[in-house]
């Protein structure tokens, strides 16, 4: 149509034959991700670098995950605690939004995805593992930016655009 989207699709994998979806609505629902998470790796990068035990990350590699986490110096500060539980409330959110949003033909690896994310999350957390919790998010992050916004390009039918972005979303993940 004229406003740049391809037709509606006559129904959805889950759901009544009748219901139609918009591309226009799922280029929407994955353009809000793709701004969540480039907005969660610059807030994320940035919680990261002012922890105390980060230069001894960029030196040291992942062995300052494990070396003195349970000391009382290791405590994360209140920023990174108010960001953890941000971002574990944002999974929660995404968990519950699954059935509630477009139901899509991956359904099934994204509730597997959701669900081990916010579990992996939950866990670091409660374990005191905020190091390598915080870090992991971090590098989660980037790759749901090209995800996202390669999913939001396929909806909008800019074939080109779509496959650059999955192709530096496939590197990333793979790095």
């Amino acid at each position: 149509g004229s406003s740049g989207f391809p037709p509606p699709q006559k129904h959805c994998p889950g759901r009544h034959p009748a219901v139609v979806v918009l591309p226009k609505v799922k280029f929407h629902e994955n353009l809000w991700y793709a701004i969540w998470h480039s907005s969660s790796f610059l807030v994320t990068g940035s919680v990261v670098c002012s922890q105390p035990w980060a230069p001894r990350f960029w030196t040291e590699g992942t062995d300052v995950f494990w070396s003195d986490w349970q000391l009382p110096a290791s405590v994360p500060d209140a920023f990174l605690v108010y960001w953890y539980h941000l971002v574990i409330a944002f999974w929660i959110s995404t968990f519950c939004f699954l059935v509630i949003e477009t139901i899509r033909k991956d359904f099934y690896q994204m509730f597997c995805h959701h669900l081990f994310t916010l579990t992996l999350l939950s866990l670091s957390y409660s374990y005191g593992y905020h190091r390598v919790g915080i870090v992991v998010s971090w590098i989660h992050d980037i790759g749901d930016i090209f995800l996202y916004s390669a999913k939001s390009c396929q909806y909008k039918g800019l074939k080109f655009t779509t496959d650059i972005l999955f192709g530096v979303f496939v590197m990333v993940f793979y790095l």
